[in-house]
């Protein structure tokens, strides 16, 4: 794929979120303690509600996807445990071991937050962990491509320790004010059901359209309710800890969200026939291919027209030629 030299920037992005025919991608779901039994209930309905979808739309098997909920559950065998400091150390370890460069690691947090002022902690059974505390597990990670979707109260103070070049960081609110209980696990779950954020109807959900559909899901709701909004989701995936509400892709945030997906690299039927080497090499070429046009369009604003159309048309034509090739193999 084409590696633009001018730019040291997007040089830096391009090795960002690359598709490989061999990496894998892997969920880390964290459900929080909750101080009443509703609570209890509803991030137990959103934890196991997420798993399902991830499982049955998204392509993921069972041992891609941790799911540390409360004070655990053994007769629950999609629950891998309690999410209590030790037991999120435990997996997490494992994980590392597991894990391999070019993969991808996405943490969803649900659950309640808090903030004293200086220290942003994520409420868990036993004592919390801290945005610092969650930024050590993140710095384990080194080699693998990171997603972080914080669906709490209080989520951005806590979200400033995360922000890094090379992630992409979701925040439920975006100031330490933003306190109370937040609507947007409900519409992150609903943007990935049945892919129903899926603006470009290409089946697959970037973390771009994840953002858009829940913002806009969740003014909406503020607005029907007629309640004044008390949450409002940011983004950050240039590692600047500048979180932004409007991302601009060519100016700020939004780069990395728009080709960084939650599902799966390769179809389930990829890997499968006589000719299920080449086919995973095509689909990558193509799907990498798709990566570089759409950020050559985030950076059209910056190129003039002839240098922007000599680089777009190369790319459109292997591009054609790729996916011509990889349909003549089923």
């Amino acid at each position: 794929m084409m590696i633009w030299q001018e730019d040291s920037l997007v040089a830096q992005e391009d090795e960002f979120f690359l598709n490989r025919p061999t990496a894998q991608k892997y969920v880390v779901i964290l459900g929080g303690a909750a101080a009443e039994e509703k609570y209890a209930e509803r991030f137990r309905k959103w934890t196991l509600t997420l798993y399902e979808i991830l499982v049955v739309d998204y392509g993921y098997s069972p041992d891609q996807i941790i799911l540390l909920l409360g004070n655990g559950d053994p007769k629950e065998s999609r629950i891998s445990g309690s999410s209590r400091q030790a037991d999120i150390q435990k997996h997490v370890l494992r994980l590392q071991k597991k894990v391999r460069a070019g993969d991808q690691v996405v943490f969803v947090l649900i659950g309640h937050g808090t903030y004293d002022g200086d220290t942003a902690k994520f409420n868990i059974v036993g004592p919390d962990i801290t945005g610092n505390d969650f930024a050590e597990i993140l710095a384990k990670f080194p080699d693998q491509d990171l997603i972080v979707i914080d669906t709490r109260s209080t989520s951005y103070p806590f979200c400033l320790a995360l922000s890094a070049p090379g992630r992409v960081v979701i925040s439920a609110t975006r100031s330490h004010l933003e306190k109370y209980d937040t609507v947007f696990p409900q519409f992150f779950i609903e943007a990935l059901a049945e892919h129903k954020g899926d603006r470009d109807k290409n089946q697959r959900i970037s973390l771009w359209e994840v953002f858009q559909y829940v913002q806009n899901k969740v003014v909406q709701w503020y607005e029907e309710q007629e309640r004044l909004l008390t949450e409002h989701v940011v983004l950050d995936d240039n590692g600047d800890r500048v979180f932004s509400t409007n991302p601009s892709p060519s100016e700020n945030d939004g780069k990395l969200a728009h080709i960084a997906y939650l599902d799966q690299s390769l179809p389930s039927d990829i890997g499968k026939g006589k000719n299920a080497v080449k086919k995973r090499q095509l689909f990558t070429k193509k799907e990498n291919l798709e990566r570089s046009i759409t950020l050559l369009k985030i950076r059209k604003t910056q190129l003039s027209p002839e240098n922007y159309y000599q680089q777009l048309e190369p790319l459109l034509i292997e591009l054609a030629r790729t996916s011509r090739q990889l349909r003549s193999l089923y």
